[in-house]
């Protein structure tokens, strides 16, 4: 079974996956990761609005961890719009 995550990375083009990629360094020694300039572009604001602290996430599961709550948070709503705007059968 694989991660909302996983599964994510497996669906982007070859191009897409690279820019993902550059949303982070990581020291294969320890499996710490930094966010790069790019990562924090692209993820800092939408991990505070779901109560995520960019900053405390150092490893890749830490990471997908957040993007997994980061996930359950937005569907919801996503399911919501749908329905009010009659797209329910």
């Amino acid at each position: 079974m694989t991660s909302p995550t996983e599964d994510l990375i497996a669906k982007l083009s070859p191009e897409s996956e690279k820019d993902f990629r550059e949303c982070f360094v990581e020291d294969p020694a320890t499996g710490r990761i930094r966010f790069t300039t790019k990562g924090l572009a692209a993820y800092r604001s939408q991990f505070a609005r779901a109560g995520i602290d960019i900053a405390r996430i150092r490893s890749r599961e830490a990471f997908r961890a957040a993007c997994e709550k980061l996930q359950t948070l937005t569907l919801p709503a996503e399911r919501t719009d749908n329905s009010a705007h009659g797209t329910a059968g």
